[in-house]
């Protein structure tokens, strides 16, 4: 395994690593950076770290499609640790996701926020604490994605389960979404580092 600074190990840092092959941000999607874990207890590894074989340890990267093999043989550091970079399959990269989310991610706590509706934009605003109409207007920038998936309706409904993106503001995943006795929807969400 390769030895990793749990402090060098961060979105910015592969952000930075990714855009130094010479590629646009433009055409860089998510990153999803889970934390290291022990692979017998299968929980996060503190102080000095070695190896990224655990169980969720690895680094996921959505670029377009046909920078792929460009990303894969150019990327070979995040800072000063040699990677190995890989193409993987979106089926196999849900399985990772669910294992991520069994254990909890890199999830906070759950938040609860009552809306007058399940819109896009509204989840948006109560999720990154910005205005409607700054939401609305990231979305139709194509700024927001539902389910890795650029949105540019304000007025789509998010649904139980969805995992809403803003780029630069961070994820926020939907566990619940319930009508209270008021006629007002009951929103429960984690938000992502």
């Amino acid at each position: 395994g390769f030895k990793f600074d749990p402090k060098r190990r961060s979105h910015r840092h592969v952000l930075g690593s990714v855009l130094g092959t010479g590629i646009d941000r433009s055409v860089v999607g998510d990153i999803i950076v889970p934390p290291l874990l022990d692979a017998d207890k299968q929980q996060p590894l503190t102080g000095d770290a070695t190896g990224v074989d655990g169980l969720g340890s690895d680094i996921h990267l959505f670029v377009q499609a046909d920078l792929c093999d460009y990303v894969c043989n150019r990327l070979t550091h995040i800072g000063r640790t040699p990677v190995e970079a890989e193409r993987v399959r979106l089926g196999e990269l849900c399985a990772s996701l669910a294992a991520m989310d069994a254990m909890g991610g890199d999830a906070g706590d759950r938040l609860v926020k009552t809306l007058a509706s399940p819109r896009l934009d509204t989840v948006v605003s109560a999720a990154f604490k910005l205005s409607r109409s700054k939401c609305v207007e990231a979305i139709k920038k194509g700024q927001v994605q539902l389910n890795w998936e650029v949105s540019e309706k304000p007025g789509r409904e998010v649904a139980e389960g969805d995992v809403v993106t803003f780029r630069g503001k961070g994820r926020a995943k939907v566990w619940s979404l319930e009508v209270n006795r008021r006629e007002r929807w009951v929103v429960e969400f984690s938000l992502f580092k």
